[in-house]
């Protein structure tokens, strides 16, 4: 796993605990374009990724402001 993908699974786990690996995974697989997985993802994924990251956590989360506030800090990484 690279830094990045290191850093975004920490960023999940802060919010959805030991599911944050999985979800990530998930989010990454299912919603990004080409062959892309967890390992070989780039910054320049990370809007995109955000965005699914906002609509996805808040089914789960069912709070707007955290789910905003965990694709953000997914934008930044």
């Amino acid at each position: 796993m690279n830094d990045l993908s290191k850093k975004l699974v920490e960023i999940a786990i802060s919010y959805l605990g030991p599911a944050g690996e999985r979800f990530m995974t998930r989010q990454v697989t299912s919603h990004l374009q080409g062959n892309i997985t967890l390992e070989t993802l780039q910054p320049e994924h990370l809007p995109e990724l955000a965005k699914w990251v906002a609509i996805s956590s808040d089914l789960l989360l069912n709070d707007k402001a955290k789910s905003g506030e965990f694709a953000e800090k997914v934008r930044t990484a």
